[in-house]
């Protein structure tokens, strides 16, 4: 069942390939975060983008994402919100002193990037994803993940900017395992 879910996953992405939306990439002192969306529907109000991502760190912690987000980046609005779902895959609790868990989560949550036109290419954006323990599976009991950032835009296709993340994941029988939480810097290419 997985490697169907994979296999039509990795057919939307590369079907795709042409309308792909965009590249991002977040690091941090002990951290690497990869995701790529492409948009699969365009709709009356704004693109429903796939994303594919892969976060690790030095702690051999690895965490895997497959996202559907609706976007209204259509409207003529300095405000871009989006909403969607994304399946969470993890191993995670690898540090020293921690107990290694295994973690699948179904997460609910949103979006948003406020950039005027008077900030000259500067925004400010916030995210909220969350997994309560009845989509929660394997050791996990609960997921959060949220961040908040600020943004330039370099150019239409290109942006910068540097923020707060913490990712968390709630264990039914041990401590929450906090798999990052501090600075990040990243950059976030549309083609």
């Amino acid at each position: 069942m997985l490697r169907r879910i994979v296999l039509t996953t990795m057919a939307l992405l590369f079907s795709h390939w042409a309308f792909a939306d965009d590249l991002d990439i977040q690091l941090s002192n002990k951290s690497a975060r990869f995701v790529y969306a492409a948009e699969v529907f365009g709709g009356e109000f704004g693109p429903t983008d796939l994303e594919l991502g892969g976060y690790f760190n030095e702690d051999k912690d690895k965490l895997f994402h497959l996202g559907l987000l609706v976007r209204n980046d259509t409207l003529d609005n300095p405000l871009s919100i989006g909403i969607g779902t994304r399946l969470y895959y993890g191993d995670v609790g690898n540090h020293a002193g921690q107990t290694p868990a295994k973690a699948t989560v179904i997460t609910i949550g949103g979006e948003l990037l406020y950039v005027p036109d008077a900030f000259n290419g500067f925004g400010v954006g916030f995210y909220y994803y969350v997994a309560p323990s009845v989509t929660s599976f394997q050791d996990a009991d609960g997921f959060t993940e949220y961040g908040g950032v600020v943004n330039y835009a370099i150019t239409e296709q290109a942006s910068f900017y540097v923020g707060y993340r913490k990712i968390e994941v709630e264990i039914e029988s041990g401590s929450d395992i906090e798999v990052d939480a501090g600075l990040i810097y990243g950059f976030n290419l549309r083609f």
